[in-house]
C-alpha cells in the first residue's frame, strides 16, 4: 500500500513535532526570522501605522531615573518596551526587534542609566499571553540588546540589580504556563548575566513571582512564590507551594517568612513592598482562594428597580433616581464595584449610552463571574522585617480583583509614609492606615468621561523624592497623579493597542474595525495620521472588543461583539445599540462562547448572520432571533472547569455558495457543512489535535479551504497551516519554509489572485505568491508583533493587519501584485 508524501508530511508534523518547543527550537527560528526579514524581496516596502489612537494597551511595568524622575521607562504585554525623556510628552520604542515582544518586568539602574534589564514574558497569567525568550541587557540605554539566558523560564516576575554592584542581578521566573519544568524560581549572577545560579527553586509546578530587596542592605531579600498548575480548561490558581521567602546572605540560604501568613492549598498569588522608610515594615498582598464560611446574610433592603424598569424609563426619569437606590440595583445584579451608580448616571447624562443600552449593560452582570465566593486579597504587614505578619483587613476585599487574583498582586508602600499603600486590581485602592481601610484611587467621585482612569492595574512607580507624583501602569495604557493619587493625567499618546480582530467598509476614505483587547471595538479613517484631530479613531462598543463587521451596503448599521458572545446591533446614525446575543431558552442547554467569539454577515444575504458557540447559530433577521444549525461542534469536556474551553473559536461561509460552511473549535475539532448546516461532517482527520486559529473557505473554488492552528497549550509553538482541495476530507501542509517555531494567527486569500497568500503569525506576517510552496517575510520595517488578524481591501488594494501590541498597520500590495505577474 502506498502512502503519499502528502500523507507522510501530515503524519510527520501531526505526531513528530507536536512535543514541546525547546529553547534551542525557538532560537533556530528566530534566526530564520531575521534571515527571512534581511533576504525578503518586500524587504523595502514601508508599512504604515494608523492607531487606533487614545486606546492604549496593557503596560506590565514602570520604571523612572531617581535623578531624572521625568525620564521613564514603560514596559508592556505585547508592545515592547518604551522610554520617555519628557514626562509622556513623547516616546520613543527601545525593544522591538528581538525574540520576544512580551515583557514581565524591567530593571534600570539607578548608577548607570545606560544599563537596563529586561524579562521577557508577561507575568500576569492570561489566555493571550505568549512565552518570552530569557532575559536582556543593554548597556547602551537601549540602543542595542544581547540576550542574557534563562530562555527556558518563560515568565519573569521580577528582576532587582544589586544598587553597589551592577554585576549582581536577580531574577524571579515563573516557569512554564501549562506545563511542568525546573526552570523556574530565583536566579541569580554575579557577572553581569554571563553564568546564572538557581538560587531558589521549590518544585516544578511553582515558580516565582515577585523579588524585593531591603533598601539599604542589598543582602537580604523577599521572593514570593506562586503555586499554580495552568491547563487550557483549568488553572489551579493556589497551592501548597505559594509562600513568602527571605534570605540575609544575599540569596545564598532561604528560610520559609510566614509566621503568620496562611500556608495551604489556597494561597495564590503574593505581592510585596517594603517601606524605603522603614526597611522593617513589610507588606504581603496575598490571594485567598479559599471559599468564604458559610454565614447568614442579613436581610438586605431592596431597590425596588428592576431592568424591565430602566428600560422603559425616560432619561430624564433615570437621572433623578437616587443614588442610594440605584446602587442597590447594580449590587443586586453583581455589577462590579467600578461602575457606580455615580459613573452609570454620567454615561446616560452624556448619552454615552442610552437606557436600554445601560439595562442591557446591568442584565449581563446577572449571572457572571464576578460573583466572589472567596477569601479573595488579604493584606498581611511585618513590622519586624518579616519575622511574622498579622492581616491588616477586616473587612472582605471582593472588588479589588474578584477570583482573578493570578493576573494582579502588585502592591506599593510610599517610600516616605509606612501606613500608605496601594494594592492594584481591577481598580487601584489605598489605604492611608496601614491596610486597615481601603478607599478606591482610580475613580473620580462624579464623573467617568473620556479622561476616566483604565481598569485593571498592572505597574505602579512612586517618586522616592516626591511620593506624591505617582505613574501607574493598566490595560489603558499610563496615568500619572502630582497629588497621591486624588487625581490623574491620562497619557493617551503611547501607541501599544493590542487587536483581535480587523475589518472595513467601503466609504471614501473607508473605514476600519479593529476589536481591542480591554479598550472596546473601534472605528477610524484609512487615511488616519498621528496628530490628525478632526479624522480621528472612534469607540463604537466597549470592554473587550471581539469580532465586528459592518452591514454589506449599508455602513452606518455596524455588528459589533465584546468578550463571550455578547453581539450588539449599532446605528451609528441614531447612537443606538441593541443587544442580539442568542440565548438558548433552555437551562439545561445554555450556549458556550469563546472569549472571542467568531460571528460573520453572510457573503450572499446582508441580514444573515452566523455566530459560534458550541454550535452554529444563525439568523435571518440581523440578529432578531436565532436559530440551531448544528450539533454541539466540540468534544464536550472540561465544560464544569472552563465553559468557554469547549467552543467554537472561527467560523467561515463559502463567498461561492450559501450552503458551504465552516467551523473549528478551541479543542481541535474541524467541521463542514454542504448543506447549509442541515449535516455538518468532522473534517480533523490528517490536522493535528490543536486549538483551530482560523478556517478560511476559499473565493476562488468552492471545495478549497485552509486553516491555521496553534499548539501554544501543549507548549508546541510550531507554524500549523493546511489546505485541503476537496472540503477538508484530505489535507496538505503549506507551512513549508514559515519559521518553525511562530504559531500562526491567521490565514487570509489575496482578493484578485489566488495564488497570493498571506499569513499573521506571533511574531509577524509572511506573504506566499505560489500557494503556499514558498513564503516570504512582509516585516519590512514592522516591530517583532503578533499579527491576529488581517484583511485586503480589495478596491484600494491595501493590507491591513490588527497587531496585538502596536495596533494598525497599512500596506499597499500592489507591488507583491506586480511581482506575482512577472513571475
Amino acid at each position: 500500500m502506498k502512502t503519499t508524501t502528502a500523507l507522510v508530511l501530515t503524519i510527520f508534523i501531526g505526531v513528530f513535532l507536536s512535543a514541546a518547543t525547546t529553547p534551542q527550537q525557538r532560537e533556530a527560528s528566530f534566526q530564520q526570522h531575521l534571515d527571512m526579514k534581511e533576504n525578503s524581496v518586500f524587504k523595502n516596502l514601508k508599512w504604515r501605522n494608523i492607531g487606533p489612537y487614545f486606546m492604549g494597551g496593557r503596560v506590565t511595568d514602570i520604571e523612572a531615573y531617581e535623578k531624572n524622575p521625568y525620564k521613564f521607562l514603560v514596559a508592556t504585554a505585547s508592545g515592547g518596551l518604551w522610554i520617555t525623556c519628557n514626562n509622556a510628552t513623547t516616546w520613543t520604542p527601545i525593544f522591538e526587534g528581538e525574540s520576544s515582544i512580551s515583557i514581565g518586568d524591567i530593571a534600570v539602574s539607578q548608577t548607570d542609566d545606560k544599563l537596563i534589564w529586561v524579562g521577557t514574558g508577561e507575568s500576569n497569567s492570561y489566555s493571550n499571553i505568549f512565552p518570552g525568550t530569557g532575559v536582556f541587557k543593554s548597556m547602551d540605554g537601549g540602543k542595542t540588546w544581547e540576550n542574557m539566558g534563562l530562555p527556558d523560564t518563560h515568565y519573569i516576575g521580577r528582576i532587582v540589580i544589586h544598587p553597589q554592584d551592577n554585576n549582581i542581578v536577580f531574577a524571579a521566573a515563573l516557569g512554564h504556563l501549562y506545563d511542568h519544568n525546573e526552570q523556574r524560581g530565583v536566579f541569580k549572577t554575579t557577572d553581569g548575566g554571563k553564568t546564572w545560579e538557581k538560587v531558589l527553586y521549590v518544585n516544578s509546578q511553582t515558580g516565582a513571582v515577585d523579588l524585593v530587596m531591603h533598601p539599604q542592605n542589598p543582602q537580604i531579600l523577599y521572593a514570593a512564590t506562586f503555586d499554580k498548575e495552568k491547563k487550557p480548561w483549568k488553572m489551579t490558581r493556589s497551592g501548597t507551594g505559594s509562600s513568602i521567602y527571605k534570605t540575609i546572605d544575599g540569596g545564598k540560604t532561604w528560610k520559609k517568612a510566614v509566621n503568620g501568613i496562611p500556608q495551604n492549598k489556597y494561597v495564590g498569588r503574593i505581592g510585596l513592598a517594603v517601606c524605603r522608610s522603614n526597611p522593617d515594615v513589610i507588606y504581603a498582598y496575598l490571594d485567598n482562594q479559599e471559599p468564604k464560611p458559610e454565614q447568614k446574610k442579613p436581610k438586605k433592603k431592596e431597590s425596588g428597580i428592576t431592568i424591565d424598569m430602566i428600560k422603559k424609563m425616560h432619561k430624564q426619569e433615570f437621572l433623578k433616581i437616587d443614588n442610594k437606590k440605584l446602587q442597590l440595583c447594580l449590587d443586586e445584579n453583581n455589577v462590579p464595584l467600578f461602575f457606580t451608580a455615580k459613573i452609570f448616571k454620567e454615561f446616560v447624562r452624556t448619552e454615552r449610552i442610552n437606557l436600554e443600552t445601560t439595562a442591557e449593560f446591568v442584565e449581563y452582570f446577572q449571572d457572571t463571574i464576578y460573583i466572589c465566593n472567596i477569601k479573595g486579597p488579604q493584606i498581611y504587614k511585618s513590622k519586624n522585617g518579616g519575622e511574622s505578619w498579622r492581616k491588616t483587613n477586616k473587612e472582605y476585599l471582593d472588588h479589588v480583583f474578584y477570583f482573578f487574583g493570578y493576573g494582579f498582586g502588585q502592591i506599593r508602600v510610599s517610600p516616605g509614609n509606612e501606613n500608605v499603600i496601594f494594592i492594584l486590581g481591577v481598580d487601584l485602592f489605598k489605604s492611608i492606615d496601614g491596610g486597615k481601610t481601603f478607599k478606591a484611587a482610580s475613580m473620580p467621585e462624579a464623573t467617568y468621561t473620556k479622561d476616566e482612569v483604565h481598569v485593571d492595574h498592572h505597574a505602579m512607580w512612586i517618586d522616592p523624592h516626591n511620593p506624591r507624583r505617582i505613574l501607574l501602569g493598566n490595560d489603558g495604557g499610563v496615568n500619572i497623579s502630582y497629588d497621591e493619587g486624588s487625581t490623574w493625567q491620562n497619557i493617551d499618546n503611547l501607541p501599544i493597542p493590542q487587536c483581535y480582530t480587523i475589518n472595513y467598509d467601503h466609504q471614501e476614505p473607508y473605514r476600519i474595525y479593529t476589536g481591542l483587547q480591554d479598550n472596546g471595538v473601534n472605528v477610524g479613517p484609512s487615511n488616519f495620521w498621528y496628530g490628525d484631530q478632526v479624522n480621528t479613531w472612534e469607540m463604537i462598543l466597549e470592554g473587550d472588543g471581539a469580532y465586528v463587521q459592518p452591514q454589506p451596503g449599508n455602513p452606518h448599521i455596524v455588528f459589533a461583539a465584546r468578550e463571550l458572545g455578547c453581539i450588539y446591533r449599532i446605528n451609528r446614525k441614531n447612537k443606538k445599540n441593541k443587544l442580539i446575543k442568542p440565548k438558548s431558552g433552555d437551562k439545561n442547554n445554555i450556549y458556550r462562547f469563546n472569549f472571542i467569539a467568531p460571528f460573520k454577515i453572510s457573503h450572499h444575504n446582508p441580514y444573515i448572520l452566523y455566530m459560534g458557540a458550541n454550535k452554529v447559530l444563525k439568523s435571518v433577521d440581523e440578529g432578531e432571533n436565532w436559530i440551531e444549525i448544528s450539533p454541539d461542534l466540540t468534544d464536550k469536556q472540561h465544560i464544569k472547569e472552563s465553559p468557554r474551553y469547549a467552543t467554537i473559536t472561527t467560523l467561515d461561509e463559502s463567498p461561492l455558495t450559501p450552503n458551504i460552511l465552516y467551523a473549528g473549535t478551541e479543542d481541535g475539532n474541524a467541521w463542514v457543512t454542504r448543506q447549509g448546516g442541515h449535516q455538518w461532517e468532522n473534517i480533523s482527520t490528517g490536522l493535528p489535535k490543536k486549538r483551530i486559529t482560523r478556517i478560511v473557505a476559499s473565493k476562488f473554488k468552492k471545495e478549497r479551504v485552509y486553516v491555521t492552528l496553534s499548539g501554544f497549550y501543549e507548549g508546541d509553538y510550531n507554524a500549523y497551516v493546511f489546505v485541503s482541495g476537496n472540503y477538508g476530507k484530505n489535507w496538505t501542509s503549506i507551512s513549508g519554509n514559515l519559521p518553525a517555531a511562530e504559531p500562526v494567527h491567521v490565514i487570509r486569500e489575496d482578493p484578485v489572485d489566488e495564488d497570493i497568500l498571506y499569513v499573521g503569525t506571533e511574531l509577524s506576517i509572511y506573504v506566499s505568491l505560489d500557494r503556499g510552496k514558498r513564503w516570504h517575510s512582509l516585516k519590512c520595517n514592522l516591530p517583532t508583533n503578533p499579527v491576529y488578524d488581517l484583511r485586503i481591501h480589495p478596491r484600494e488594494k491595501e493590507l491591513m493587519i490588527g497587531t496585538h501590541g502596536r495596533g494598525v498597520y497599512l500596506l499597499s500590495v500592489k507591488p507583491i501584485h506586480r511581482l506575482s505577474e512577472k513571475d
